[in-house]
């Protein structure tokens, strides 16, 4: 399923997390890792509470998202990761995520 209608030109992401990869494709299921974005950010260990982060993509353009997040602990909350564009916010929320695992 795509994640955009159209092919979008992306500015930058806010993820729920500090840790994680985000791929982008114009075709469905052809992610490569030349359109790759790594970002990875210290990790806080004194507060427990989510932060914000802001991540820029430099115009990476995509109608297709694929994002692997990578954490520490047992557990993760994903509430929704937002995309910004020159034409606005996308949300995309948890109906969305596919883990994989059980």
């Amino acid at each position: 399923m795509p994640l955009f209608s159209t092919i979008k030109s992306l500015e930058e992401v806010l993820p729920p997390c500090s840790n994680f990869q985000i791929y982008f494709s114009n075709e469905e299921d052809k992610f490569g890792d030349d359109r790759r974005v790594d970002f990875a950010y210290m990790p806080d260990l004194a507060i427990e509470r989510p932060r914000n982060v802001s991540v820029r993509l430099k115009g990476q353009h995509g109608k297709y998202v694929m994002v692997q997040l990578y954490f520490a602990a047992k557990w993760m909350l994903v509430s929704e990761v937002t995309f910004v564009s020159g034409e606005g916010r996308y949300e995309v929320l948890d109906s969305l995520w596919h883990t994989g695992q059980s």
